[in-house]
């Protein structure tokens, strides 16, 4: 294609080249200069912890000594050890907010079920440790069992064990004799069960279970602790 030529047109007609902004190196060093006399003044002014209703005031009371401190001198990875060694605590952000304040959110551990305590309700973790109080009960409700998270953890996986196998949803357990829990079970035609298990599987439970999964809720009571022999009955 043609190429036009500028050589001999007027200056008002000719293409200006782009202005180029003027460098202003004395903010980079003005900046630099102040370095020195701002880092003695760069503490840490204030840590605020994020939670959740019931989180031990001792998490907080834990971070205090951080205060006056030198913000890059913090490491976050210690700051999160110190709040998730609490059992109630799921997962721990830890962000410094300029200019000093140093901002801690702890997520709590999401229950997989719960235990009456005084006149509320705990949160029972899927360890069976306990995870903080709850407003209201969380399924499977727990009752009679001792606070040691082994026991709590073998309540719960008796409770895992029958929803799974029967096709409901395992409401409470509760200790009757070590060889014992009494089992209550929503089936899925939402007729409530109540079975008594041994802390392990026996072949009639396996019975009962099938039996649920294909539909039949003839047996809403029953005794399902031997492997030769199932007690059932109707209505509880």
């Amino acid at each position: 294609g043609r190429v036009m030529s500028t050589a001999f047109l007027p200056d008002r007609f000719r293409p200006r080249p782009p202005r180029r902004r003027a460098s202003r190196p004395w903010l980079a060093l003005v900046a630099l200069a102040a370095i020195p006399f701002v880092i003695p003044w760069w503490r840490v002014q204030a840590i605020e912890v994020y939670g959740f209703p019931g989180m031990p005031v001792t998490v907080t009371r834990s971070l205090e000594d951080l205060v006056g401190l030198f913000p890059p001198l913090v490491d976050p990875q210690w700051v999160r050890q110190q709040v998730e060694v609490w059992p109630v605590v799921e997962s721990v952000d830890v962000r410094l907010q300029l200019p000093g304040t140093l901002a801690v959110t702890a997520t709590q551990v999401a229950p997989v079920g719960s235990l009456p305590m005084g006149r509320g309700w705990q949160a029972v973790a899927a360890d069976g440790t306990l995870a903080g109080p709850l407003a209201s009960p969380h399924p499977p409700v727990l009752r009679g069992f001792s606070h040691r998270s082994q026991d709590l953890r073998r309540a719960l996986e008796v409770a895992r064990r029958l929803a799974s196998a029967s096709g409901g949803l395992t409401e409470a357990v509760r200790f009757v004799t070590p060889a014992d829990f009494e089992v209550t079970v929503r089936l899925a035609d939402g007729s409530a069960a109540v079975v008594h298990v041994q802390p392990e599987e026996t072949a009639g439970e396996r019975f009962w279970c099938r039996r649920a999964l294909e539909g039949d809720s003839s047996m809403l009571w029953a005794d399902l602790r031997w492997d030769d022999r199932v007690v059932a009955g109707g209505a509880w």
